[in-house]
């Protein structure tokens, strides 16, 4: 009910990547202004009806990928070759729409890939989480 972007395009080189409310994530090359790929995060994967405050996703790029949190019924995060927009993986889902970006965290040596997820009984007064 509210029209507009809710997340944070991503500028790489002379692509920048955005991802709108309706889960359509294009890459954009800036000098041409023209659409290199487009995909969508939410339909793609089987999402039908849009989640209450739409798609809210922030694009990240880690090395050759462009990674996102589809967060719908068959995929939670997806990773696209961020030239290509091929699929390179695809976690199952994480359950309801949490409105969270993914982002890198090194452990120990290794860069791993983190994001918060809502859980199920938020609000109920429960502690603890999931």
């Amino acid at each position: 009910m509210f029209p507009g972007s809710r997340s944070v395009p991503v500028l790489d080189g002379n692509l920048i990547y955005s991802c709108g409310p309706y889960g359509n994530l294009y890459c954009i090359d800036i000098t041409t202004h023209k659409p290199i790929w487009n995909k969508n995060i939410w339909t793609d994967y089987g999402g039908s009806e849009i989640p209450r405050w739409a798609i809210t996703q922030c694009p990240l790029v880690y090395n050759n990928m462009l990674i996102l949190a589809s967060q719908a019924p068959q995929a939670g995060v997806v990773a696209y070759d961020k030239l290509t927009g091929n699929v390179k993986w695809t976690t199952k889902s994480l359950g309801p729409v949490g409105y969270v970006s993914p982002a890198i965290v090194k452990v120990g040596k290794e860069d791993h890939i983190v994001m918060i997820t809502a859980s199920a009984g938020r609000g109920s007064g429960a502690s603890g989480g999931k």
